[in-house]
């Protein structure tokens, strides 16, 4: 009956996995389209000319409109989960007393929480691209290439070295023998940080660009 419910588990899983990549390269192309088709060419109309002088007149709809805040939010989201993982698995090697066969085959399935910062990075990075090949295409060549190998360093190898390490694996270490349980303890700290900032930071911010708009009719 174990084996049966383990082969079932089995499937269900590999599917799963099969899905989620299909789901990944759907996100990778609609990501680079839509920076193609439609960010890129909105940076040239008078909308956003019109909306670039409102952000700089008013500090609070500089505020509602902060793209790199909801990027560096987002981020900070999905980096929660991965922090939360790896604050368990080092504790659980500390208890385990680095039983690392036993760790290593339960950590294969983290991956369903610890991989959006790398996924996110790369889709960020398509956008770009996407972005990038139309400033191209309009003959800005050398400002094409600069945007591009800039999104290459600030987001595809970032997103690389996430997805990478999205999978936590352990080998028996003395340096893990002696500090697991300080590394979960940092990263556990990390994981509450990150959370109390997502949940507080943009009402915060907006709150206080409210006060400064408000106290200054």
């Amino acid at each position: 009956m174990n084996i049966t419910y383990k082969k079932l588990f089995n499937k269900i899983w590999q599917i799963y996995k099969s899905l989620r990549l299909y789901l990944f390269c759907v996100f990778l192309i609609s990501s680079f389209l839509a920076g193609y088709y439609f960010i890129a060419p909105f940076f040239e109309t008078e909308a956003y000319k019109w909306l670039s002088m409102q952000i700089d007149k008013s500090v609070l709809i500089s505020e509602l409109v902060d793209v790199d805040g909801v990027i560096v939010n987002a981020l900070i989201a999905v980096t929660v989960p991965l922090f939360v993982v790896y604050a368990g698995v080092f504790f659980a090697y500390d208890v385990l007393n680095g039983n690392t066969e036993l760790l290593n085959k339960s950590t294969v399935y983290f991956s369903i929480f610890t991989g959006g910062p790398g996924k996110l990075l790369l889709i960020l990075f398509s956008g770009i691209l996407g972005i990038s090949v139309y400033i191209f295409r309009e003959g800005s060549v050398s400002e094409a290439i600069y945007l591009a190998v800039l999104a290459g360093l600030v987001f595809l190898i970032p997103g690389v070295f996430f997805l990478y390490h999205a999978h936590p694996k352990f080998e028996k270490s003395i340096f893990l023998d002696k500090y697991a349980l300080l590394l979960a303890t940092i990263f556990g700290t990390l994981a509450i940080f990150g959370y109390f900032y997502g949940v507080l930071a943009s009402p915060v911010r907006i709150w206080f660009a409210m006060q400064n708009s408000f106290g200054n009719l």
